[in-house]
């Protein structure tokens, strides 16, 4: 889904603007048509009735925290469950942190933004649920990843067992809102499912501090600018 070998970053001569240059692979960054992050204005967002309800089924297990460089990832062992969508199931992969967020909602840029990363069990499907975060009051999510910065060490890819992460916080069932775009760093592949969750959730200073520290410099600012609609409709569930 990423690649093995990091060769991007998010400013400069390999930054964004230049992610298509770095390799054929990751043609789809400028050729792409649904790409990823987006402004949503929520003016323009389609209320589309025939929306259900996001229902996750997350279950409580032992993961792993990695160190990919380009950001700092919570992969799942098996069983940790899945959400159905349009009659399929997408399985929970991993997630992940991008500071300050991707997604924007009227034009306000968010403080961190969560991945939820998820694929059909078909493998044809890939599915992210994003939660937005601003600066407050601790996040208890994160909280149980208290090792984080003691453990993964700059520029250096560690792994890192976590016992028990406990996926409550992920199941809070909430507005949303829904489109067709792609991952948001190379290879930048589309036709991903989207869901952006209407509630921004609170995150303090020092987890922020703590989820950036194990990174690079040039990967501490790991949001990508955003892309362009093109003609594309963002629906709302509430």
């Amino acid at each position: 889904m990423f690649p093995e070998v990091v060769n991007f970053t998010y400013s400069g001569e390999t930054g964004p603007q230049y992610w298509s240059h770095l390799s054929p692979a990751y043609a789809a960054c400028s050729k792409g048509r649904i790409q990823s992050p987006i402004n949503i204005e929520t003016n323009d967002v389609v209320y589309n009735s025939k929306l259900l309800p996001l229902v996750r089924h997350y279950n409580d297990v032992n993961a792993t925290l990695i160190n990919n460089v380009f950001n700092i990832q919570l992969l799942y062992g098996e069983g940790v469950g899945s959400v159905t969508i349009d009659g399929k199931k997408h399985n929970l992969l991993q997630t992940h942190w991008h500071s300050p967020s991707e997604h924007t909602i009227d034009g306000i840029r968010y403080d961190v933004e969560l991945h939820l990363v998820h694929k059909s069990d078909d493998n044809t499907t890939l599915l992210v649920i994003s939660i937005l975060y601003r600066l407050g009051k601790l996040d208890p999510f994160v909280s149980q990843l208290h090792k984080m910065d003691k453990k993964l060490r700059i520029w250096t890819v560690r792994k890192v067992p976590i016992n028990l992460v406990k996926t409550e916080e992920l199941k809070r069932t909430i507005p949303y809102y829904r489109y067709l775009g792609s991952l948001t760093a190379p290879p930048c592949t589309e036709q991903v499912i989207w869901t952006i969750l209407g509630q921004v959730r609170e995150i303090s200073k020092q987890q922020v501090a703590a989820l950036k520290a194990a990174l690079g410099k040039s990967y501490q600012k790991n949001a990508r600018p955003l892309q362009k609609l093109n003609g594309r409709r963002v629906e709302a569930w509430e």
